[in-house]
């Protein structure tokens, strides 16, 4: 659990080949700020999409819509959301696809760079999820009084 933690607050991200632009160990909020110009219609439809008011219910919506359209392939490429309905992608593009999606429907996220992965950590009200390309685990932080 510890080590988890670290890996929440060390958060840097080195994602090549992205549309010409090289990014190395960015910081999440950078990353996204780097990346809000670009406007993406699957993005935009998402925030209608999963408007819940519960952020948990707002995450398996966004996970559900990325497992409808994403197909794993090995690539150096980093594709933005709306372009991996043609094409197939690693964890690269999954990352920026939840980084914008989860942003997009008003949930603080991170992206966690590892040796050879990429992933996000969703920062809910009570708890956080971990999403690593199809999979999302949550877990609640919630102490039940007695």
């Amino acid at each position: 659990m510890v080590l988890l933690w670290m890996l929440i607050f060390i958060i840097t991200i080195t994602l090549k080949d992205l549309q010409g632009i090289q990014l190395s160990n960015l910081n999440s909020k950078l990353y996204t700020n780097r990346l809000s110009h670009k406007n993406d219609s699957l993005i935009n439809n998402i925030s209608i999409e999963c408007n819940q008011s519960i952020d948990l219910q707002r995450v398996h919506c966004v996970n559900k819509i990325f497992n409808n359209i994403y197909t794993y392939n090995v690539t150096n490429i980093t594709y933005y959301p709306e372009e991996l309905l043609n094409n197939s992608a690693d964890c690269s593009s999954s990352a920026l696809f939840y980084k914008m999606a989860l942003n997009k429907v008003n949930i603080s996220n991170d992206v966690i760079n590892t040796n050879n992965h990429v992933f996000n950590v969703a920062n809910l009200e009570y708890g956080y999820c971990i999403i690593d390309q199809q999979l999302v685990k949550c877990t609640n932080t919630v102490t039940l009084e007695r």
